[in-house]
């Protein structure tokens, strides 16, 4: 199956748990993700559950460490304030498979938005858009 594929079908939840999973899994190779990125998780882009999954699972590693936003995939692509925004319309979205995540991620966002000095330009931008 396509990546293009994953994210434009409907899919039970453990296939969207899974690939959003395996998509936050390979973060630390950032160039290899931005194709997908470009392609499904910024503004302006269809919405989906898997794209609102795989954002929650960028912002929210498994382990308990806090994850600085300069830290995250988003942030190391240049593409944290159109993934922020991606998050706004699919928290505003009538499905709640697409919004419910997404309010997760709205959330993860503007926690990050108090609690990080480092990039508070960017952060406050995005506190104020996902309000």
């Amino acid at each position: 199956m396509k990546h293009n594929d994953a994210f434009r079908e409907t899919h039970e939840d453990h296939y969207i748990q899974a690939t959003a999973t395996l998509l936050a899994s390979l973060s630390a190779n950032p160039q290899s993700l931005k194709p997908i990125i470009n392609a499904y998780l910024i503004s302006g882009t269809p919405p989906s559950a898997l794209a609102s999954h795989a954002i929650v699972a960028v912002l929210s590693p498994d382990s308990d460490d806090y994850l600085e936003p300069a830290a995250t995939l988003f942030a190391k692509l240049g593409l944290l304030r159109s993934v922020a925004l991606k998050v706004k319309e699919s928290a505003a979205n009538e499905r709640p498979t697409i919004s419910r995540p997404a309010r997760e991620a709205r959330d993860i966002l503007k926690n990050m938005a108090v609690e990080e000095e480092s990039c508070r330009d960017i952060l406050m931008y995005i506190r104020c858009a996902l309000s």
